[in-house]
């Protein structure tokens, strides 16, 4: 099934809040051992992780239930979103000193 266009496409900070932040955590920080970190993941891993959940090469049902809704370009933003997240954590703690 191909996933629904929307336009213009969801905000990446609303898509993650409705389907990432349960499981991987505020901004991609998980804290649960049996959900992967995200935050700081390369955007080019991320988004062909996430096409190989909607296709099905990549096994999770739970993850195919939230990708395979994505559009491509949905996609893209939440994978450089996430890519981007520990740069800005990194820089936050450096500036609290």
């Amino acid at each position: 099934m191909l996933p629904i266009l929307t336009w213009p496409p969801e905000s990446p900070e609303f898509l993650i809040k409705e389907r990432c932040d349960r499981c991987h955590g505020e901004r991609g920080f998980s804290t649960n051992p049996g959900k992967p970190r995200l935050a700081g993941q390369s955007e080019a891993y991320l988004v062909v992780a996430m096409q190989e959940y909607q296709d099905g090469s990549r096994s999770s049902q739970t993850m195919h239930a939230m990708a395979d809704v994505l559009s491509l370009l949905e996609i893209k933003a939440v994978a450089a979103y996430y890519a981007r997240q520990i740069a800005d954590e990194e820089n936050a703690t450096s500036h609290r000193d």
